[in-house]
């Protein structure tokens, strides 16, 4: 029976080590993880409210979650977002607008112009093209325009991935959108080319009838989503996999096998190890295993983030929707903010409205309580508040969110490459292979699947 290190016990961790220990020839897995498990994903509870300090939501895109969810035997708890907070915003010269929900309301929307929207029905029956390192912004006024590249594609990168869409690599960002458009002949048959081939994956893996009863959207779990990692958690353990709570100090090849080494002990051999870890982490754990990918590693990038959870009183202050974003453009001191208590009614008593504001960048030059006022005077200035929020809550991420940078993609090619004297090292995590928690889970199955091919470039999958 082989042997397996897995560093990290977030999401992708956890969910690879399940994947692996449902195989015929399921190893010996040990998991090594310095802080909490979960990861990124942390439930807080205060004051009867479910905070989520970091992803709000699980975007369910494929029926791979709505299976684990049925073989964790958790479905009772699964919760679909209300239908009413489908209405989602952005911020366009200092005021609300709607964002266009389907065919009919594009027609309407104030959220683009005339010209603009019929920019955009012609693009989708042109072919474009696109050039290795451009930015989302570049890409997408090359398709669509200045106006949507401003407002849109501005939006779904703070919104996302916690950037500008001027410093975002389209190609490293939204790999499968950047390929199907390259080797499409319009824009329409590359997004149904997507959608396609996405479907048929997952029902020759999942089987034919995968997609029955399969709903499409965002989805929290009763008790939040720290619910599916404690499910998870228990589960793997169920089935013999070891999760040390231990900082790692380095991970060390000799002869082929791995040793991970702790201050207090060292664990090993192992056959392969998968990292979960940010590169930064990694950096210093294979300082002495590989010096010029630990140096290459050190030079990711973050996103800061400052979240701002504040609870107010709905005679006060309460809106419609899923909440807003910001374009850059608008120079707003937020990201965006979201509507938590309307996306999931459990999230808070039916007294109070919760909000959950993103602000970029380091806000250590501020104390918790300028932070909120600073949040409370942004959100004052675009709804009708009369009175500051009941309480608040303030998380703060130095390394908050992993940049997808301008020149990214050569950057992880040099990493690969640095590490491919190593072939049972492994990649994976939000780093090295999409953001979110869905394309966690995708991700972390194909490891499974893959587990016998020997190349470090699973991370690419």
């Amino acid at each position: 029976m082989k042997k397996i290190a897995i560093l990290g016990a977030g999401i992708t961790g956890l969910s690879t080590a399940y994947f692996l220990k449902k195989r015929e020839d399921a190893p010996d897995i040990e998991i090594f993880e310095s802080g909490q498990i979960g990861g990124q994903v942390q439930t807080e509870i205060y004051e009867d409210c479910i905070i989520e300090k970091g992803p709000e939501t699980f975007q369910m895109r494929t029926p791979l979650l709505k299976v684990l969810c049925e073989e964790l035997n958790i479905s009772d708890k699964l919760k679909q977002a209300q239908k009413e907070a489908a209405k989602r915003y952005i911020i366009k010269e200092g005021q609300l607008v709607k964002l266009p929900a389907g065919p009919l309301s594009f027609l309407t929307t104030s959220a683009m112009s005339f010209f603009q929207k019929i920019k955009l029905i012609l693009a989708l029956k042109k072919k474009f093209s696109l050039w290795p390192g451009m930015s989302f912004f570049d890409g997408t006024r090359n398709i669509f325009g200045q106006e949507f590249a401003e407002y849109l594609s501005s939006s779904v990168a703070r919104g996302v991935y916690g950037t500008e869409a001027e410093d975002l690599e389209f190609s490293s960002a939204f790999p499968d959108v950047y390929e199907a458009i390259q080797h499409t002949p319009s824009l329409i048959k590359a997004v149904k080319k997507i959608i396609a081939e996405k479907k048929q994956y997952w029902q020759n893996e999942l089987g034919e009838n995968a997609f029955e009863g399969f709903e499409k959207g965002m989805y929290s779990f009763e008790g939040g989503l720290i619910t599916f990692v404690e499910a998870l958690r228990n589960s793997i353990k169920e089935k013999g996999v070891k999760i040390e709570n231990t900082k790692i100090q380095r991970v060390i090849n000799k002869r082929n096998e791995y040793y991970v080494h702790t201050k207090q002990n060292k664990y090993g051999p192992f056959d392969k190890v998968i990292s979960t870890v940010s590169p930064g982490e990694l950096s210093q754990i294979i300082k002495e295993m590989n010096k010029p990918a630990s140096v290459r590693l050190n030079e990711m990038k973050y996103s800061p983030m400052t979240v701002v959870v504040q609870a107010w009183d709905k005679n006060n202050f309460s809106y419609p929707g899923f909440g807003f974003l910001a374009p850059r453009k608008e120079k707003m001191p937020m990201l965006g903010t979201l509507f938590s208590s309307n996306i999931f009614s459990h999230k808070a008593p039916k007294h109070l409205f919760l909000t959950k504001t993103m602000i970029s960048g380091d806000s250590d030059l501020f104390n918790d309580e300028e932070v909120s006022t600073m949040q409370y005077e942004g959100l004052k200035k675009i709804f009708k508040i009369k009175k500051p929020p009941l309480w608040y809550k303030i998380y703060r991420y130095k390394q908050g969110m992993p940049k997808y940078f301008l020149g990214y993609h050569e950057w992880k090619e040099d990493v690969l490459s640095l590490l491919s004297p190593f072939p049972e090292f492994q990649l994976s995590g939000w780093h090295f292979s999409g953001m979110g928690l869905s394309d966690a889970l995708a991700n972390s199955y194909k490891i499974a699947k893959n587990f016998d091919q020997n190349n470090t470039k699973n991370s690419e999958e």
